[in-house]
């Protein structure tokens, strides 16, 4: 696999986070305007243990790996996208030192973090660093992950399982109503919050993740009006692996019977490894393969994905383009000339910041 196809991210509140060439990199849009590139390096799981790395047990890895980072990530970009820019970030300008792992360059600021259109006319670039410090989450933070995560066992888990019990007889039967109930759940969830005004803006930023690797994959300029013409709609996104793995639920629940409540909610919970695992193994056949069983494969999880990803601005594709030019290695070719780059030093920890912004107008 190429090193331009081992890149992928995750939309988080006004910004998007990017993986990839061992960094992780958020960009997050400040309230100022400006925005806000953290960058660190990052080991994956697989490559720490030689076995996390198997087949079927790499999916179970991937999926833990991605629920942490995915997780710390929303929490920063919160964070981030509420609290001024650092006094001085819009009128100081900063140069990348060339080699630096820890380097970032970014295309300039353009406009403010609520504009639902292009990018905010002839505006001065500006420039501003800051250093990346690892800010502990206070205990409401891990109170609310923690009763989000129950809530969704309860809608995802309990739910589906408790309403199958009665609607249907059988053991394959239930099973599959099960896994239906599930999937229309998860459906109407993403309906329903999509249309939050907040969480719309973060469906967005995923069609700008989603345009910004493309971009990448096709060997195109990284520049935002370059990357608006590609789809919003990516065969590896994380939308088709949660239907992935309400198929292949189906498929290993049926293996155990029906047994009584607790049981049976016990063993769905055991078997999300198992089934994370298999789920991502399909994912990745269908997206290597140009077969037609391969495109049936992976057609219903791009259309979910029409729930998912709406159609970005073009501030929220720099957003997602300063998030991948800061993981990509200093010596990648970039199509295009970056326009002037803003850098930090690496931080204690592996970890560097840098806003990026035009002041506000």
């Amino acid at each position: 696999m190429e090193l331009r196809e081992r890149f992928g991210g995750q939309a988080v509140i006004e910004g998007v986070m990017m993986r990839g060439a061992g960094r992780i990199a958020l960009a997050v849009r400040r309230s100022d305007g400006s925005i806000h590139v953290t960058v660190r390096s990052h080991t994956a799981y697989a490559a720490r243990r030689r076995w996390l790395g198997w087949p079927v047990i790499r999916g179970a890895a991937a999926l833990a790996e991605a629920l942490v980072i995915g997780i710390q990530a929303l929490n920063e970009s919160a964070r981030l996208a509420e609290e001024p820019a650092p006094a001085g970030a819009g009128s100081s300008a900063a140069t990348a030192r060339e080699g630096d792992p820890a380097s970032v360059a970014s295309a300039p600021g353009q406009g403010g973090r609520r504009s639902a259109g292009g990018p905010a006319a002839a505006a001065a670039t500006a420039a501003g660093v800051s250093r990346g410090r690892a800010v502990g989450d206070p205990w409401w933070v891990t109170a609310v992950n923690g009763l989000a995560v129950a809530a969704g066992l309860g809608l995802f888990v309990v739910l589906p399982t408790g309403v199958a019990a009665r609607l249907a007889t059988g053991e394959v039967a239930r099973n599959v109503v099960e896994g239906i109930v599930r999937l229309a759940l998860l459906v109407g969830y993403l309906v329903a919050i999509g249309r939050i005004p907040d969480i719309r803006r973060v469906y967005q930023y995923h069609g700008a993740e989603h345009k910004a690797i493309h971009a990448l994959e096709a060997g195109a300029p990284l520049e935002p009006a370059v990357a608006q013409g590609f789809s919003r709609f990516h065969p590896r996104c994380g939308t088709a692996f949660l239907l992935f793995v309400a198929v292949v639920a189906v498929l290993v629940h049926t293996l155990f019977g029906w047994p009584g409540f607790w049981e049976r909610t016990l063993l769905r919970l055991a078997s999300v490894p198992l089934v994370a695992g298999l789920a991502y193994e399909g994912i990745l056949w269908a997206a290597r393969s140009d077969r037609a069983w391969a495109r049936w494969m992976a057609a219903p999880g791009l259309w979910l994905q029409r729930l998912t990803t709406a159609e970005p601005s073009l501030d929220q594709l720099e957003v997602a383009l300063a998030a991948l030019k800061a993981c990509l290695p200093a010596a990648t070719h970039v199509p295009a000339a970056v326009p002037a780059a803003a850098g930090a030093a690496a931080a204690p920890g592996g970890a560097s910041a840098v806003s990026t912004g035009a002041a506000p107008r």
